[in-house]
């Protein structure tokens, strides 16, 4: 009789073992995102139920934990699955960590499990750049020197994986240092503005990201002397090379250095004076 009573005991214990396996417990926001992940698992079960989610535990043949969207975590026994698959993922928002396989994408793949993904240091969003510029003069530009020159850029980021691509306007203003005797004795003003559109591909490597890219737009240029006869002015067509690495300080904020070389593609007052000139650039960079 003892042997009956310990028996049916031991099977009530199994029983309500099982059913507490199936009951759902709220995941915390600890545990997992299930939107963070592009393909989830499919489980179909014995009863004919489906349940979605991303499998974070597991012992083949014995039970599977499948974490599901609605912040609940199921505990399956390997009696009651009939079949686990694979399945893109309605309600994904992010890239996941790693890659899924040919079997993953056609929802053929038994048991695969993935880890939250990383958090890239640099998002896609508005760019706002400020840099001072030391211009050296270049081809044929006698009685102009070395320059300061202060730029402002706007524009747009998108970020595909560690690569970035940017687009915007850049404006940049030079009052030219004369010397010597090319603009005659009465002391001229010389200055340029450029006003551009840029492009520019970064490669991101965690906090440092090498760059380069260009810049076209028009150049307005304006000199006045006595001795020229008053103001003058020229305007052309600009053209700015530019590489260099920004290091981010923080996500907001990123520390900027760089080269740029503007080719003789216009004059700086006349057919005789190219606006030509290679400029070093430090600066920094404001994320929206």
């Amino acid at each position: 009789m003892n042997t009956i009573t310990l028996c049916v005991a031991s099977l009530f214990t199994f029983t309500a073992t099982v059913a507490v396996a199936e009951t759902e417990a709220p995941v915390t926001p600890d545990d997992i995102d299930v939107a963070a992940f592009e393909y989830v698992d499919v489980i179909e079960k014995t009863d004919g139920s489906v349940l979605r989610g991303v499998v974070i535990e597991q012992e083949p043949g014995v039970k599977y934990k499948l974490a599901t969207a609605d912040g609940s975590l199921h505990v399956i026994a390997a009696a009651d699955l009939v079949k686990m698959s694979k399945a893109r993922n309605k309600l994904y928002r992010g890239r996941p960590t790693a890659t899924a396989t040919a079997a993953e994408a056609e929802g053929t793949a038994v048991g695969a499990t993935y880890e939250p993904p990383r958090k890239r240091f640099m998002q896609s969003g508005v760019r706002l750049d400020t840099d001072v510029a030391l211009l050296f003069p270049v081809y044929r530009t006698n009685g102009i020197a070395p320059s300061v020159a202060p730029t402002v850029r706007a524009g747009y980021e998108k970020m595909i994986g560690p690569l970035g691509i940017s687009a915007g306007g850049q404006g940049r203003f030079t009052y030219w240092t004369t010397e010597g005797r090319d603009f005659g004795a009465a002391g001229p003003a010389v200055w340029t503005i450029e006003l551009h559109a840029y492009a520019k591909a970064a490669f991101h490597l965690g906090r440092v990201a090498p760059y380069f890219g260009g810049s076209l737009g028009p150049d307005l240029s304006f000199i006045w002397s006595e001795e020229m006869g008053g103001w003058k002015n020229t305007q052309g067509l600009g053209l700015n090379l530019t590489t260099g690495i920004g290091v981010a300080a923080t996500r907001a904020l990123t520390i900027d250095a760089g080269v740029d070389f503007h080719p003789n593609t216009d004059a700086l007052y006349d057919s005789n004076m190219d606006l030509s000139y290679l400029a070093l650039r430090v600066g920094a960079q404001l994320t929206l």
